[in-house]
């Protein structure tokens, strides 16, 4: 009787696992903000969201970044560089949390893709799509100056949204205008990317023992 009850428990614990990691799979909504160029970074961003928290914060940067023509449309598109270009496995400059995953590195495979009509002048609003990946890992064996070897990998993320940016542009006469620097918002999903058993595998799992116990009970009712 005590094995008859610990292979139902099991079965029951399995069902509710599955049902608890289907919530768990949920697309997160996040809010952003981007900033490139002025000669003081090759991209930053902030991505939130309920249990999300994602920044990169770098070094350096071009005095200028693109070029738009006056009378044109002008099609932009960027990514921000990877930590690595600037800071070889260190916690200063990437970071944050989804969850109660804290890791201190970022791998942002972003694509910022925008179009607006540029008819001139300082400055160019533009909306903009961003979508790609961002993977999260921690760093280990950190010295005192915060230099590390690369962890774990953590988590990784799908990113989608839309949003607009403000590009500041040098405006030429004649020739294309050099395009400064960028700030921008954005909103949209952050989705988790998993190699978790799907929910289906896991409840078959739960429902094996269960069917095995159901059938041994139907021999013994029938005197098979």
């Amino acid at each position: 009787m005590l094995r008859i009850k610990t292979l139902v428990l099991g079965s029951v614990l399995c069902l509710v696992a599955a049902a608890c990691y289907a919530d768990s799979v949920t697309t997160i909504p996040i809010t952003g903000s981007t900033y490139d160029g002025f000669a003081t970074t090759e991209g930053n961003y902030k991505i939130q969201g309920p249990g999300l928290n994602l920044w990169q914060s770098d070094l350096g940067g071009p005095s200028f970044i693109g070029y738009c023509i006056a009378g044109t449309v002008c099609n932009f598109t960027w990514t921000p560089a990877h930590p690595g270009a600037f800071c070889s496995f260190c916690t200063r400059f990437s970071g944050g949390s989804f969850g109660s995953t804290q890791v201190q590195w970022l791998e942002p495979n972003l694509l910022f893709k925008g179009s607006a009509f540029y008819s001139g002048g300082d400055t160019l609003t533009m909306s903009f799509t961003v979508s790609g990946t961002i993977d999260g890992f921690q760093l280990v064996g950190c010295d005192a100056y915060g230099n590390c070897s690369l962890g774990p990998q953590a988590f990784a993320l799908n990113i989608s949204g839309t949003g607009t940016e403000i590009l500041t542009i040098n405006n030429f006469s004649g020739t294309p205008s050099e395009i400064v620097g960028l700030e921008g918002t954005f909103s949209g999903t952050a989705t988790p990317i998993t190699t978790t058993p799907e929910p289906g595998s896991m409840i078959l799992m739960g429902t094996g023992p269960a069917g095995v116990w159901i059938k041994r009970r139907r021999r013994v009712h029938h005197g098979i």
